[in-house]
């Protein structure tokens, strides 16, 4: 494939399935751009009324046109570089060009955001206007869900509550903590975001070669992944605290939710969860098929659980002995971590397995013939670096379903 001039930044910093792309569009979430979930938060923090939301829906859709226009001409510059490469053979060249293209393209979209931001505060009240940090500070939250560097450090508790629909304005308690949780956090994401902007500037300003590149890596990321640390801390001791707070209905959605965005790759719904789900709903079930699935679904959601904690500790663990240390990168293989992630996948893969074959057993061939189709990336793998970053699907998916 033709490499992107992104990935030359994203192969340090993201998962090695999205520095890898083939889908160029995808690579847009790099550049942290504004989506709808974003025009959303600007909705709540600054109390937009009917016609601000269209206006702020017109002013997306410009940004989004111009976004789109920058990666494309940053695709053409850098498909160009790559054929002047080959017939040159200059591969050194060809990275330098890339790099600079990227640090364009950083600027470019910082320009693209400070005008929405402008034109935007053109038509908000003096009130409305006085409230913009407020969504200054959900967009920084937005920026460190993009790329959780530490497992939980996405699990973001004011957006969660916020998608379950939970209600904190009737608890005092809570509204006090979750804003100075609010706080709290924009301070480290801020301190976490200058030295990643500090990273790249001098990742893509000048000629640094190849080995001045991880150098520079050497150099900075411990000390970005030792904010993210910091985030992954907080978010976990606020989490806690509103669990605390939330009446017992919403207790177990709520820890459902901040696993699942800690932890995306293990808290999911996989092959054997959905066929389960479906199974449920069958209208057609005999009242003996109906008390053996009540049993086989809470015995697979009492091995899942155990097996996902067991396999969510070996990970943290993981990412705490490599803080950002990328020497110790590939020595994680055979350390204590690693091994404790492969027993609780392969505990996972069994429990999968073997509640599947009994959903099967127990449903009649009509009823299986029902049931979901398998899909591979519903199933269990462990095809991943434990230290690899974990990437906010959800805001790819936004990018990509946005329409113009």
């Amino acid at each position: 494939m033709v490499l992107t001039l992104v990935a030359a930044i994203a192969a340090l910093l993201l998962p090695t399935s999205l520095a890898r792309a083939q889908d160029f569009e995808e690579m847009a979430v790099v550049f942290n751009p504004l989506t709808k979930r974003s025009i959303d938060s600007a909705t709540l923090a600054l109390g937009l009324d009917k016609d601000q939301q269209e206006v702020a829906k017109d002013l997306y859709v410009g940004y989004r046109s111009a976004m789109k226009t920058g990666m494309r001409e940053m695709e053409a510059k850098g498909k160009a570089l790559m054929e002047k490469a080959r017939e040159s053979g200059d591969w050194e060249a060809i990275r330098k060009g890339q790099m600079a293209l990227a640090k364009e393209m950083f600027e470019n979209v910082g320009k693209l955001e400070d005008r929405f931001n402008e034109d935007l505060k053109a038509v908000l009240s003096e009130e409305q206007a006085a409230k913009f940090p407020a969504y200054e500070r959900a967009r920084r939250r937005e920026n460190a869900r993009l790329i959780q560097l530490m497992a939980g450090e996405a699990a973001d508790s004011i957006d969660i509550l916020r998608s379950l629909k939970i209600d904190t304005a009737s608890n005092e308690e809570l509204k006090t903590l979750l804003n100075e949780y609010e706080m709290s956090f924009d301070r480290i994401v801020s301190d976490r975001l200058t030295l990643l902007k500090e990273f790249v500037n001098k990742l893509t300003g000048g000629d640094a070669s190849g080995e001045d590149t991880m150098k520079l890596a050497t150099e900075h990321l411990p000390k970005i992944y030792e904010k993210a640390k910091a985030g992954r801390e907080l978010n976990k001791q606020t989490a806690r605290r509103v669990v605390e707070l939330l009446p017992e209905a919403d207790k177990k959605r709520f820890q459902d939710e901040i696993n699942r965005r800690s932890h995306p790759k293990i808290y999911r719904t996989t092959a054997t969860g959905k066929k389960l789900d479906a199974a449920k709903k069958f209208e057609d079930l005999t009242d003996s098929q109906k008390g053996t699935l009540e049993s086989l679904v809470a015995s697979y959601t009492r091995d899942t659980e155990a097996a996902n904690k067991s396999w969510a500790e070996a990970v943290e663990a993981a990412q705490d002995d490599f803080g950002g240390n990328f020497a110790k990168r590939f020595e994680m293989d055979e350390s204590a971590a690693s091994k404790k992630a492969e027993e609780a996948q392969t505990k996972r893969r069994e429990v999968e397995k073997q509640t599947l074959e009994r959903l099967e057993q127990l449903l009649n061939k009509d009823q299986n013939e029902r049931l979901p189709a398998a899909r591979p990336e519903d199933e269990v793998n462990d095809d991943h670096d434990l230290t690899e970053p974990d990437f906010d699907k959800d805001a790819v998916k936004d990018w990509k379903d946005d329409a113009e």
